[in-house]
């Protein structure tokens, strides 16, 4: 019998996007398919727009909002296929994005499929750009020891990832505080190697509501969440790796410390920000991190050298117009 595909969608007051992912959804091609929708509290129209599609999908209301990861947790809990996709309430999937899914699974013993999808403007327009974004190649096969080395590569967001759901029952619950993308895309990729499309199986929808875009922490706040964010991160591939043998015995699972050139980023940025020491520190360890991540262009080392180099030396104001430059929101204290 054809595997079936869940689709499960967390929503948060995208009512007005929300008709347009449920047509794309009961549009695929492959017919063997379940929506399950969780409503994470919404305060706008999405429960009238749900209601009309109350008869193809199963739904869930939330009474208060509760957080993309834990709507994902119990969408999941309620989804019955042997794949399954957590799908953003306002991305758009191709009518055989499921078709194309379900065929990658079959040729290969992979837990996690990463997809590349084009990005979009509110109004569904193409931009042009594209997830991972142009020059960060998509890589699959055994990524296990560039993620381990660096506890960073290029993924997709949410919706351009699909799973093996006993890949998911291993792995969830999934922690709150952490994206989903971020999350289960590191730990997918040390699980089996990553199958990648290259060819975008859906579309991302890029405006003013994107989390990535409009964080609800400004300034030092914002940038303490990140830092932690990396932490847990970090915990979780420690323990997922260890239950996995990819470490040789528990001293070394203790020691591993990942070359994480988004951490050192974010650590010296916050020496530069609230005037801490060890700026040298992370400043190096940063260069050394980027020097041999191998997804990286010749070009993109440069740059991302030059910067931590000019956030490293430069007097306190040039250095915050660097970091105001990549993290425009950690930059208000």
């Amino acid at each position: 019998m054809p595997p079936l595909v869940s689709f499960c969608v967390s929503n948060h007051n995208y009512a007005r996007y929300l008709a347009e992912v449920l047509d794309g959804l009961l549009a695929q091609t492959y017919s063997n398919t379940e929506i399950i929708v969780v409503d994470d509290g919404s305060t706008d129209d999405s429960r009238e727009v749900l209601e009309r599609y109350r008869d193809q999908i199963i739904v869930e209301y939330l009474d208060t909002a509760r957080g993309q990861p834990e709507a994902c947790n119990r969408a999941f809990t309620l989804s019955h296929g042997e794949i399954v996709v957590f799908h953003d309430s306002d991305d758009v999937l191709h009518p055989d994005a499921a078709a194309r899914l379900v065929d990658a699974f079959a040729a290969d013993d992979g837990v996690m499929v990463l997809s590349r999808l084009e990005d979009i403007d509110q109004d569904g327009r193409r931009t042009g750009g594209m997830r991972p974004p142009d020059g960060c190649p998509l890589w699959g096969g055994d990524l296990r020891a560039l993620v381990l080395d660096h506890c960073a590569f290029f993924w997709t967001e949410t919706t351009g990832q699909a799973f093996r759901r006993s890949f998911l029952e291993d792995v969830l619950p999934m922690p709150t505080s952490l994206a989903p993308d971020m999350y289960l895309s590191h730990l997918g990729a040390l699980a089996t190697p990553v199958i990648a499309l290259q060819e975008p199986i859906g579309s991302y929808r890029v405006h003013g509501l994107n989390i990535t875009m409009a964080p609800r922490r400004r300034g030092l706040p914002w940038l303490d969440n990140k830092i932690e964010e990396r932490e847990i991160l970090h915990q979780a591939m420690r323990v997922f790796g260890t239950q996995r043998g990819l470490f040789t015995d528990e001293d070394e699972a203790r020691r591993w410390t990942p070359r994480d050139y988004i951490m050192a980023s974010l650590r010296l940025t916050e020496c530069r920000l609230a005037a801490k020491r060890a700026r040298w520190r992370w400043g190096v360890r940063g260069i050394r991190s980027i020097i041999d991540h191998r997804q990286f262009s010749f070009a993109g080392r440069a740059n991302h050298i030059a910067w931590f180099v000019g956030v490293t030396v430069l007097p306190a104001p040039l250095a915050r117009r660097l970091i105001q430059a990549r993290f425009p929101f950690s930059s208000s204290p």
